[in-house]
């Protein structure tokens, strides 16, 4: 497995982040942003600022994970909601694998349906809308993976068939937004409603 390496900045400027998504930097929270490692020169220029990096904590983790490869861990892995959801998030081989220490149930979701939901919630974010019905989301992420034509009915996105479909809808609704959730970027409303923050 091929891991890369990320560096976490704050940054309050949002007119620079479309130009550091486009090398691959990802909006996390309100003002702060991960930069690929290998992208840094880049970002430098675009910020206009050093990034300094230690590099003795550069070392402790290269340590740290040497003769590792089959496991990842992701930020702080006990991760709560704001209505207290409590998970532990995991990366392994191309899924998120979130555990909930209560039932013990574990799902993996594919990085590939996560980054959708991060991709539509940030288009989302520049279109300066801040409350969508869950099913509209789903919606908008169904068609941007190519799985909208199962759940289409009459032209429509058909949320009560998807809801119906528990595996599915643990895969590629329930886990996506339970991991996107406690990174902050979004909020679950009792409405059947998603904040964008």
């Amino acid at each position: 497995m091929k891991s890369k390496l990320y560096v976490a900045i704050d940054i309050s400027a949002d007119n620079l982040i479309d130009e550091l998504e486009k090398i691959g930097a990802r909006l996390i929270d309100k003002n702060r942003i991960i930069i690929p490692v290998e992208h840094l020169k880049e970002a430098e220029k675009i910020i206009g600022k050093s990034i300094i990096i230690n590099e003795e904590e550069i070392q402790y983790i290269l340590k740290k994970v040497e003769g590792v490869n089959e496991q990842v861990i992701v930020g702080d892995t006990k991760q709560k909601s704001q209505f207290g959801f409590e998970a532990d998030i995991k990366y392994h081989h191309n899924n998120y694998v979130l555990t909930i220490p209560r039932t013990g149930q574990e799902l993996r979701v594919p990085k590939e349906v996560v980054d959708t939901y991060i991709k539509v919630i940030s288009l989302l974010k520049k279109k300066g809308i801040k409350i969508i019905k869950k099913r509209d989301l789903v919606s908008m992420v169904f068609r941007e993976i190519g799985l909208y034509k199962v759940y289409e009915k009459n032209g429509d996105f058909y949320w009560e068939a998807f809801y119906g479909d528990r595996k599915n809808y643990h895969v590629y609704y329930y886990g996506p937004i339970k991991i996107i959730e406690s990174w902050k970027l979004i909020e679950v409303l009792p409405s059947d409603k998603i904040m964008i923050h």
